[in-house]
């Protein structure tokens, strides 16, 4: 079975120097994924920017099934979620480099709530610390070393940019504010919040699709 859009197959090639050969191999990945976690009834969702996620069930349990072209940015994701465990986020359920199994959030519809909803979900975020709260950041990214990055692909991409802003200004630009944060204010954050990253689940907002870094909380209620 094909996974992808032929769209969205060229997007991940043009994205990623490996996206060709990744969504020409996704089937195969998908298939032997499949039968080691014991999944049925797959079945495609989405395809994302940086990825794809399958719908299916283990036992009579349902799952999401996430792939993504980097495996760092799914083994950081993976990492993300098990260290915020709890009812503001999905469960995991098994992770390799290819993929990880998520809880899949019911009822799952695109998030239409109140803004107080965002407020506890941060604040849930910060006080809920799952098995894997080693506090120490690890290898995470600081979340303005993260947003540098991020600016300086959308320059690639977008050549009008380079006029406006040099890559001397968002050096100096990160350095400041990261010289802004105290330390002991330092705590993983999702740097990636926004209406489309959340879904309404039976417990209220769940976030799904971090970016996880190393920031201070207010960063992520900023950039919502």
């Amino acid at each position: 079975m094909r996974w992808v859009t032929e769209e969205a197959a060229q997007h991940f090639a043009s994205r990623f120097p490996n996206g060709k050969e990744w969504v020409e191999e996704l089937p195969s990945r998908v298939e032997a994924v499949a039968a080691r976690w014991g999944l049925a009834d797959l079945e495609g969702m989405a395809a994302g920017l940086a990825g794809v996620v399958i719908s299916c069930r283990q036992s009579e349990k349902p799952c999401v099934l996430k792939f993504a072209v980097e495996e760092e940015k799914l083994r950081r994701e993976h990492r993300g979620l098990r260290f915020w465990a709890g009812p503001h986020v999905p469960a995991i359920y098994k992770y390799c480099e290819d993929a990880y199994l998520m809880e899949r959030v019911l009822p799952g519809a695109d998030w239409r709530g109140d803004l107080s909803e965002v407020v506890q979900l941060i604040e849930s975020l910060r006080e809920h610390v799952g098995p894997d709260a080693a506090r120490g950041g690890g290898d995470y990214p600081t979340a303005h070393a993260q947003l540098l990055s991020r600016l300086l692909r959308y320059q690639e991409r977008h050549a009008e940019m380079e006029s406006l802003i040099s890559d001397s200004d968002f050096s100096q630009a990160i350095a400041r504010a990261e010289s802004l944060i105290s330390p002991s204010y330092r705590q993983l954050v999702h740097t990636d919040l926004h209406p489309r990253s959340l879904l309404d689940g039976e417990e209220g907002v769940v976030a799904i699709d971090p970016m996880p870094a190393i920031g201070h909380w207010s960063y992520d209620a900023a950039c919502f």
